[in-house]
C-alpha cells in the first residue's frame, strides 16, 4: 500500500502501473493470480476489496474469481 500511496502522490495513474509481481492480491486490476493454492471452493473475498467497490465490479461481465479468470470486462 505504501508503494501505491507514493505514485499517487506523484500523480501516478497506479492502475496502468501495477505489474503482477508486485501487487499479486489486486487480482481484478493486474490479471490472474500468479500462486496456485488458492481455494475455489470457498467463498470469493473481492466483494469487501476497495478496488471492488470503488469500480463498481458487481456490475461487470466478470462478477468474481478475478483471481482465477482474470480482469473483469
Amino acid at each position: 500500500m505504501i508503494n501505491i500511496q507514493k505514485m499517487e502522490s506523484n500523480d501516478v495513474d497506479t492502475i496502468s502501473e501495477l505489474k503482477p509481481k508486485d501487487f499479486p492480491w489486486f487480482y481484478c486490476s493486474v490479471g490472474k493470480a500468479s500462486c496456485d493454492d488458492l481455494n475455489f471452493e470457498e467463498e470469493c473475498q473481492c466483494k469487501n476489496c476497495a478496488v471492488w467497490k470503488e469500480y463498481n465490479l458487481e456490475n461487470s461481465k466478470q462478477m468474481e474469481y478475478f483471481c482465477r479468470d482474470g480482469q473483469p470486462e
